[in-house]
């Protein structure tokens, strides 16, 4: 049953990421998102994100390393698809690279955020 509880683990930590990575998105992009979102409401769900991580494993050390895991896992998925268009021939090469450099600017804001939505949801709901 360890395997299940390290897919569930996975699982739920993809779809945070890809939370993540559409707040992101749509932020940079407002014009092909349905909901534009600004950088205080990015900020936001990134620490929520952060804060359901430690929800999740309830101990402070796995959830740090969770939230790394997982801010890179966003970050990869925004690179990919930003490089899609270039991948497909669409966009220039320089242009499809400078787009996926994109998703370095979001870790410089998602990785601190996160792990403070994690330190604040532990200390409010404690092990």
């Amino acid at each position: 049953m360890k395997w299940i509880d390290s897919i569930w683990k996975a699982v739920y930590l993809v779809l945070l990421a890809v939370i993540m990575s559409y707040c992101w998105i749509s932020f940079r992009m407002e014009v092909l998102s349905p909901l534009v979102l600004n950088l205080p409401f990015f900020i936001l769900a990134v620490a929520l994100t952060g804060a359901l991580v430690y929800l999740f494993e309830r101990n402070v050390r796995k959830s740090f390393y969770e939230c790394a895991v997982m801010c890179v896992i966003a970050c990869v998925i925004i690179a990919v698809f930003f490089y899609l268009p270039t991948y497909q021939g669409i966009l220039d090469v320089d242009i499809g690279v400078r787009r996926a450099l994109d998703s370095f600017i979001m870790g410089i804001f998602a990785f601190p955020f996160s792990f403070a939505g994690t330190f604040v949801a532990a200390y409010i709901f404690p092990e």
